[in-house]
């Protein structure tokens, strides 16, 4: 990210504090629901068949281990509307971390842009003593709401 977008980032956080330990927790559990929806879109490819009962199965045991009960039940996200890319990196093999705000003592925003240069906000949320992934957007003029 070049230094005028991390300077507009900086001034647009409403705390510029971060708990190391948090953020290091929320980023790993990110990154596993990363790797393993990439390892699910990869069986995706190769059975071809969004209504089997495998794809069905084991996308829905991934979002219960790492998403909040909101992104299980919000109708954009994989559960209800099951889609998947067939190329590599699918999509969310190519994900890098730039920027994190810590709006809360269990509230996260993670920023990462792709390799389609799309910068994407996940809002990751304390439950029970776990960070799981609430919400994804995308920036397009503005941060929009887009499913998981």
């Amino acid at each position: 990210m070049d230094a005028f977008e991390m300077e507009q980032r900086r001034l647009s956080k409403k705390k510029e504090s971060v708990d190391p330990i948090a953020v290091q927790a929320a980023q790993n559990n990110l990154q596993q629901f990363f790797e393993q929806m990439t390892e699910w879109e990869k069986l995706a490819t190769q059975i071809n068949d969004s209504h089997s009962p495998i794809i069905q199965e084991k996308v829905k045991a991934i979002f219960e281990q790492w998403a909040t009960e909101a992104a299980c039940t919000n109708r954009y996200n994989r559960l209800n509307a099951i889609s998947y890319s067939m190329s590599p990196p699918h999509t969310y093999g190519s994900e890098q971390f730039v920027d994190v705000e810590q709006q809360s003592k269990n509230k996260i925003l993670l920023f990462t842009k792709n390799h389609l240069n799309f910068q994407h906000r996940y809002t990751l949320l304390q439950k029970n003593g776990q960070w799981q992934v609430d919400k994804r957007q995308v920036f397009d003029g503005g941060w929009r709401n887009k499913g998981l």
